[in-house]
């Protein structure tokens, strides 16, 4: 494996990293001719060196212009950069002149990002980490947590032949020998050499002693891609791994543990309505509910015991279950993919292993609530895409199912042959871009970039009815545990007067809960952000009911004398995108100056950019 450097513009970074942008374009000199697959080239910004990714080589195509290089690729490699080829086509050409691409052509290079691995993969341990967990009686949290989440993760533990040498040459002669005793659960690397110039004159501005001589060593096994990760809590090997670009496969033990639980978090808790997580083992599998999924999947019986300490979301109303939700994040080297037609490419996604609603529950729009659960947990295990498998033409409720899922996104992909033989649907969507072309409705959770933000008041009485995910801690829970359509749909219904911003759809929507209490300074907040799904203006009563029926807080009656006396005729639809944990109060607000002091928002008061951040972030509450 070689390396290599070139400087990109940093707008590009980020598309490369997510995998959006999968080719880079060069000038096809001597140097990239000599790129070979598996090669990998660091991509550094040219403004900021700090800015950069690292990416691997796939293969390279070479053509003789501009032109015939971009024509295949252009809208993938450059979506939101370039609006047309010919823009594409001329910003290109600026790069290098008519008699440069005439001598050498442009080398259309596939590229793949270098991610860090953390499953199934190859761990580096610094000899001082090894040491630790292996000599002493009293191993730090921290440490015991590490391999705790490294056998959890069926990551192989390797060290480098120099943490023996080290080892041998240790003075305490009883922790050489406990620790010598337990290297053989080690897989100890053939290491590779230091070939490259640029890690050398990186390692070369630091001292040279033997310890850094060995710590180089060790570094380079990362560098040159025979381990996925190093752990090590050495500062200079951390420094050294910055100034290379592999920072993000060089970690502290600290940092790999904040990785791993970022990466694997538990499911979503959801502490309101009827919709609650249990463990398999403590649902009733003889329920009636189960019966047409035990018909539909041979060996299903097996697969649910089998499944008996992990978690699922369950509907149960009068002891009896009427919803049930299995999710599980799969990873990149997931098999079951080959069985799909055509094939799913190597990604991180999240299954729907298990999804049935009632057919006999109607008004209660409880597949919105179990796509809300499924998109917020894409989106904290940080998935690429979603996909779901299922018997269309079966049975009405399926189908019902499968028509609320295609209206929030999810496409017919292809299918797979069930272990009984039959066909089974796989249904897909993506979570790596928004389309433009697409409602915000069915590109949700994706949103569109560069949008405006509102606030948006609401009284208390409303407000939780409306987001119940936004309850707050001093609120009786118990209110909200009734079965309306309104709480479980995806999709929310505020009803408003006429007000002075024109937002667009697209455009976040911050809720402002107003205090019933004083101080209002501490029991106003704001709850959740949500993204504007459409503004609409209803011409008939039956229409404004239409639009608002099962989805509103308020009843018919209440809508009808809203429209007779003109008070409310504007219909805002919303999609709640995140609640913060910490509530932002009005005296936050008020700290940071963006709203005076013993003033509330208005309607649709526009949110200044400067503030962005604010809401989108989450601010520390006082």
């Amino acid at each position: 494996m070689k390396h290599y450097r070139y400087k990109i513009k940093p707008q590009f970074i980020e598309p490369i990293y997510k995998g959006i942008k999968k080719n880079e374009y060069r000038l096809n000199k001597p140097e990239c001719g000599a790129l070979t697959n598996g090669d990998r080239i660091t991509l550094i910004s040219n403004q900021n060196e700090d800015d950069a990714v690292i990416v691997a080589c796939r293969g390279k195509q070479v053509y003789c212009s501009w032109e015939d290089a971009l024509k295949d690729n252009w809208k993938e490699d450059f979506n939101g950069i370039f609006s047309s080829f010919d823009e594409a086509l001329l910003q290109c050409s600026k790069f290098y002149s008519r008699d440069e691409i005439r001598q050498y052509g442009i080398v259309k290079i596939n590229i793949e990002p270098v991610k860090p691995l953390f499953r199934k993969n190859r761990v580096l341990l610094d000899t001082n980490i090894i040491i630790h967990r292996e000599s002493y009686k009293n191993v730090t949290f921290e440490v015991m947590n590490l391999y705790k989440w490294l056998d959890t993760l069926h990551s192989k533990k390797i060290l480098h032949p120099l943490t023996k040498t080290e080892i041998e040459k240790y003075n305490d002669e009883n922790i050489k020998r406990d620790v010598c005793i337990k290297l053989d659960s080690y897989e100890t690397i053939i290491p590779k050499k230091i070939t490259d110039s640029f890690f050398a004159e990186i390692c070369n501005r630091f001292s040279q002693d033997e310890n850094s001589i060995i710590d180089n060593q060790i570094l380079f096994q990362v560098y040159d891609g025979l381990a996925d990760l190093l752990i090590t809590n050495d500062s200079k090997i951390l420094m050294k791994s910055a100034l290379l670009g592999i920072r993000k496969q060089v970690l502290s033990v600290d940092e790999y543990l904040k990785s791993v639980e970022t990466l694997f978090p538990k499911k979503i808790d959801y502490k309101i309505l009827s919709v609650k997580k249990e463990q398999f083992g403590n649902i009733d599998l003889n329920d009636e509910f189960f019966g047409t999924l035990k018909e539909d999947y041979p060996g299903f019986e097996d697969w649910f015991n089998s499944k008996n300490k992990e978690e699922a979301y369950v509907f149960n109303q009068n002891g009896k279950v009427h919803g049930f939700l299995y999710i599980k994040t799969e990873f990149e080297d997931e098999k079951d993919y080959l069985k799909v037609v055509p094939n799913l490419s190597k990604k991180k996604r999240l299954k729907v292993g298990t999804f049935k609603i009632d057919s006999a529950l109607k008004g209660f729009r409880l597949s919105e609530r179990f796509i809300k659960i499924i998109f917020d947990n894409a989106l904290k295990n940080e998935v690429d895409e979603i996909y779901v498998t299922l018997f269309e033409n079966k049975r009405k409720e399926v189908n019902a199912l499968r028509d609320v899922l295609c209206k929030w996104g999810f496409y017919k992909h292809g299918y797979k042959i069930s272990s009984n033989g039959n066909e089974e649907s796989v249904f897909s969507k993506s979570l790596e871009h928004f389309d433009p072309t697409k409602t915000i409705q069915y590109n949700f959770p994706n949103l569109p970039q560069h949008q405006k933000m509102f606030i948006l008041p609401i009284n208390s009485e409303y407000h939780t009815s409306l987001f119940p995910d936004s309850i707050l801690k001093n609120e009786d829970m118990s209110l909200y545990s009734e079965n309306k359509g309104h709480l479980y749909s995806l999709e929310k219904i505020y009803v408003s007067g006429t007000f002075k911003t024109n937002p667009k759809p697209g455009d976040y929507v911050v809720i402002y809960r107003r205090g019933e209490r004083y101080p209002k300074k501490y029991s106003s907040v704001c709850t959740c952000l949500c993204v504007l799904e459409e503004s609409v203006n209803p011409k008939t009563l039956d229409d404004y009911l239409k639009v608002c029926s099962n989805k509103s807080v308020f009843s018919d009656d209440d809508l009808t004398n809203f429209y007779i006396n003109k008070q409310y005729r504007t219909v805002i639809k919303l999609i709640p995108y995140k609640t913060y944990l910490k509530k932002i109060s009005l005296g936050n607000l008020i700290d940071i100056g963006f709203i005076d002091y013993d003033k509330g928002p208005r309607p649709f008061d526009e949110v200044p950019p400067q503030f962005y951040d604010i809401f989108i972030k989450e601010i520390d509450s006082k």
